[in-house]
């Protein structure tokens, strides 16, 4: 399937916007569906050595399969002869491989991934101050002075 991105815009950020509009209509009546694993964008792109680094954003969730939102997004980005390896990091900025020079995605698209059970925070309440009584003087009668 070939899109057409705006020339005047920044290319791999003009194929990372088209791949999360998903399929138009047309695509769509092809078969053809978008599978984001609960990614709903990207926040930032960055380029270095040869490979491109993309953080997503919403929250990474594993359908199960080894075909996930890594595999379309890697083949699109791949497609330009300057992109050596990809690099995809979930929403808390994680990549199994973040410094070798080869593809990479979050564990947490890895089929069988489980997340950790997080508990519920439990706020405490509030303290409030209880007010003291202020101090006063009272005055009262010493019978003999205290001194001779």
């Amino acid at each position: 399937m070939t899109r057409f991105a705006p020339t005047s815009k920044n290319i791999v950020n003009a194929v990372l916007d088209e791949f999360f509009k998903g399929p138009g209509d047309v695509e769509r009546n092809q078969g053809l569906a978008l599978i984001n694993n609960g990614f709903t964008g990207y926040s930032r792109v960055v380029f270095a050595n040869g490979g491109v680094h993309v953080y997503l954003t919403g929250n990474c969730q594993s359908n199960g399969t080894l075909y996930s939102i890594a595999r379309p997004l890697m083949a699109n980005l791949k497609q330009f002869p300057e992109i050596q390896f990809v690099k995809i990091y979930d929403q808390y900025g994680d990549t199994r491989a973040p410094l070798a020079r080869v593809d990479s995605i979050p564990v947490c698209l890895d089929p069988t991934f489980t997340p950790s059970v997080t508990p519920f925070l439990t706020i405490a309440p509030t303290p409030t101050r209880t007010p003291r009584p202020t101090a006063t003087r009272t005055p009262i009668d010493i019978p003999y002075p205290p001194y001779r």
